[in-house]
């Protein structure tokens, strides 16, 4: 084989390999991304969830202490 020959021949695969570094990390990168915000979203849709569910809660229990007190200091006649 020629000296010119192992060249081009080295030179297409150091191309080939970079190319398909390059790719393979780009594809990735966009991978990380693309989780990061799924994340970040799950993360929000969670907290608004929770908060809405604690809210609900606190609403709730104001409402039966509300009528509590109100059949406490309301005298009921029998």
């Amino acid at each position: 084989m020629k000296k010119s020959n192992i060249l081009i021949d080295l030179l297409i695969s150091l191309t080939v390999f970079v190319l398909t570094t390059t790719v393979s990390f780009w594809v990735w990168s966009r991978y990380l991304e693309d989780v990061d915000a799924e994340h970040k979203e799950t993360i929000n849709t969670l907290g608004e969830h929770t908060s809405s569910r604690v809210w609900s809660t606190m609403n709730t229990d104001i409402d039966q202490l509300k009528n509590f007190t109100n059949q406490v200091l309301i005298p009921q006649t029998i």
